[in-house]
């Protein structure tokens, strides 16, 4: 009970979202996994990283040092040989959305029973065909060529598309939802020798699109009169048109699937356990990764300001300016923690005439919820506080260098004439004038107006509401 009770505290709102996004990742990659060509990704990394781990258990120095060299390289290789793989998992994200509003048939029984009368009597006639049936995933970008046609899926239709005289009739045929959406289509051929056999160039095909997504392709060999199937890489000699309607009803119930009564789909049904991994892989992920439960101590340098100070006082320059701050918490709660953010800010509104101590404490110092005030060094500051009067002293423009000769300069005036400066209330010899910046003389052209600043004595300084800008007149004459 103290551990889960632990582990709720210190969850956060943040921690949620991270596992939310984390399991989206994780189902994404399990409905990937499961077709055969993005195994082959996953086993050839995982071999390498056991490898690895085998070579750093057993010390094995020199693979290790291979392995860790090579591993960039390693990875560019596997990004440009599983590129297809890799490219098929963003499309299944891409397009996982746009496939459940485009995607639905109302009923697929009646087209289960046009592509299965057809193609029997097809095969029969051994006229040659190639039939693709578009899954969750697009298969658009994999298509090149053929006609754009819409059309209603029925027998006359096939028939015509695919009769020898057709100028369609070698290109694939792609049906979407219950439409035939193009004909003549040219797909991607596969260069998987052994998984090809004995197959014909529509064979290879049709193959070829079923390794780059879960389109269901059906190819026609006028050569033998056979019905083969495509799907997830791997080809299928059917040997009946009742095995055929059993493989069509198959791929529509999995990817297009009815409402029942019940208002259930298959999707939640056959779907469930993934969800459930994905989150299940996301909660362990962030436990053993993110989660930290044992409590840290972290010292951080942090500045110290002062806040409330009466303007009847001035503060002694001897008052150290940081402090050692000793924080504590969990690994998790440091990670939301700004170390530039910190600021000690001592509350000054109570101070006095001579020496004032004043202790910092945990008051002093705002903290993320989750991390705690340990200790600071110092924990006690001595602060001398002197009174201090204002005064005001006249202000005098300092020049630099000279007017050309054929300027004369009819005034120089500084604008405030006069500035209010605080000084301690027992000071003596006070300045008699206060300067400016020098204005160079070289520059001026005729007469003007310059910004400049006030040169403050190190001992006295601008009250909070006074500006340390300073306007300076010239006003010159030409002769």
């Amino acid at each position: 009970m103290n551990f889960l009770s632990e582990l709720i505290r210190n969850i956060r709102v943040s921690d949620i979202l991270d596992i939310l996004i984390v399991a989206c990742f994780a189902f994404v990659f399990i409905n990937w996994l499961r077709t055969s060509a993005s195994r082959r990704l996953v086993i050839t990394i995982s071999v390498f990283a056991v490898i690895y781990f085998l070579a750093q258990f057993f010390k094995l120095y020199l693979t290790e040092v291979i392995i860790k060299s090579l591993i960039i390289v390693i990875l560019i290789a596997a990004i440009i040989v599983f590129q297809s793989d890799i490219r098929r998992m963003i499309d299944l994200a891409w397009f996982w959305t746009n496939f459940r509003r485009r995607g639905r048939v109302s009923s697929y029984a009646p087209i289960v029973d046009v592509l299965t009368e057809s193609l029997g009597k097809m095969a029969d006639t051994r006229t040659g065909a190639l039939i693709v049936i578009r899954g969750k995933e697009s298969c658009e970008r994999h298509l090149t060529g053929g006609i754009t046609l819409d059309g209603k899926i029925s027998s006359p239709l096939l028939y015509s598309i695919f009769n020898t005289s057709s100028p369609g009739h070698d290109g694939a045929l792609i049906i979407e939802g219950d439409k035939i959406s193009r004909f003549g289509a040219h797909l991607p051929l596969s260069v998987n020798i052994n998984a090809l056999g004995e197959g014909s160039t529509r064979h290879a095909a049709g193959l070829g699109l079923s390794e780059r997504c879960d389109a269901f392709v059906i190819i026609l060999s006028e050569e033998r009169g056979t019905i083969t199937t495509a799907e997830n890489g791997k080809l299928t000699i059917l040997k009946s048109t009742v095995e055929l309607k059993h493989k069509l009803e198959n791929f529509y119930e999995k990817n297009f699937p009815q409402i029942k009564e019940s208002g259930k789909t298959r999707w939640n049904r056959r779907n469930v356990l993934t969800v459930s991994s994905s989150l299940i892989i996301a909660v362990l992920a962030w436990f053993f990764f993110a989660y930290h439960s044992d409590r840290i101590f972290r010292n951080y340098t942090v500045p110290i300001e002062f806040r409330n100070i009466s303007a009847d006082y001035s503060i002694s320059s001897q008052v150290p300016s940081k402090a050692e701050v000793t924080l504590e918490g969990s690994e998790q709660d440091f990670r939301s923690l700004e170390p530039s953010e910190l600021v000690i800010s001592l509350d000054l509104n109570n101070i006095k005439k001579g020496k004032n101590e004043y202790a910092l404490t945990e008051q002093d110092i705002e903290l993320p919820a989750g991390i705690t005030f340990y200790n600071v060094e110092p924990d006690k500051m001595t602060i001398t506080a002197t009174p201090t009067k204002t005064v005001s002293i006249p202000v005098k423009v300092q020049t630099l260098g000279r007017l050309p000769d054929n300027l004369r300069l009819i005034s120089l005036e500084a604008i405030p004439a006069t500035v209010l400066l605080i000084t301690q209330v027992d000071k003596n010899g006070l300045p008699k004038l206060v300067y400016t910046e020098p204005v160079d003389m070289n520059k001026i052209t005729n007469s003007t107006t310059i910004k400049t600043h006030f040169l403050i004595p190190a001992d006295l300084k601008l009250p909070p509401e006074e500006e340390s800008d300073v306007e300076v007149r010239i006003i010159i004459k030409k002769g």
